[in-house]
């Protein structure tokens, strides 16, 4: 039994070392441009929109802060997002999914929410762009939480297209790069022709690691 074990746990090593059961999970990138500060908020939350410009040259999330309504709901309302390129009504490069967000608008009730795009946003790095805010359902009596002055050097927050001296509380995320392949090319491998005894091959580079793979576990099965 031991012997079988420790030629299973061999296999599995051996299979992950060349990627054959590896399921690495990805989050939703990594911050670039922020603006953290949260002293006010403004209504309606579709009037707002904010400016900003990338150092990545792609966008796959944002997120924004809502308040509830004055006096208690409690209600929900929907919204999604577009990025609109140059200016307020620029070309709009790319759309987020839609958020459901339920407050009932008491004291201090607010929320973060996260906007993922479902289609990368492809960006150039130093151009400008807008945060539009869509309601697509509900009264649209939410409000938007924004900083104390412009606390955002690479952009501001408009109010129906008009500059304010204020920015929106706001994080936008980029995909990061995949690392390079260090030692040359990845090149896939059919799990059947490792698995199945007898099978041939699919490079015959990988025989002295089968090989060795298979030594190492005869000696571990006569040890045990």
């Amino acid at each position: 039994m031991r012997a079988k074990i420790a030629i299973a746990f061999l296999s599995i090593s051996l299979l992950t070392s060349f990627g054959l059961a590896s399921n690495q999970a990805f989050g939703d990138g990594s911050v670039d441009q922020s603006q953290e500060a949260f002293d006010d908020n403004r209504s309606p939350v579709v009037d707002w929109s904010q400016s900003f410009i990338p150092t990545k040259d792609n966008l796959i999330g944002v997120d924004l802060f809502f308040d509830g309504p004055s006096g208690g709901c409690p209600c929900s309302e929907s919204y999604k997002l577009e990025i609109r390129e140059g200016t307020l009504g620029g070309t709009v490069v790319g759309t987020s999914g839609t958020e459901q967000i339920d407050l009932t608008g008491t004291f201090q009730d607010s929320k973060e929410v996260h906007f993922h795009f479902p289609v990368t946003v492809q960006l150039t790095p130093g151009t400008t762009y807008f945060i539009k805010i869509i309601l697509t359902d509900g009264p649209g009596d939410y409000k938007i939480v924004v900083s104390d002055g412009d606390a955002y050097d690479d952009g501001v927050a408009h109010e129906q297209g008009v500059e304010k001296f204020e920015d929106l509380f706001f994080r936008t995320y980029f995909e990061e790069p995949e690392p390079p392949v260090v030692g040359g090319e990845f090149l896939p491998i059919d799990t059947t022709s490792l698995l199945v005894a007898g099978a041939q091959m699919n490079a015959a580079w990988m025989i002295p690691v089968i090989v060795s793979g298979i030594g190492i576990a005869i000696v571990i099965a006569r040890k045990f």
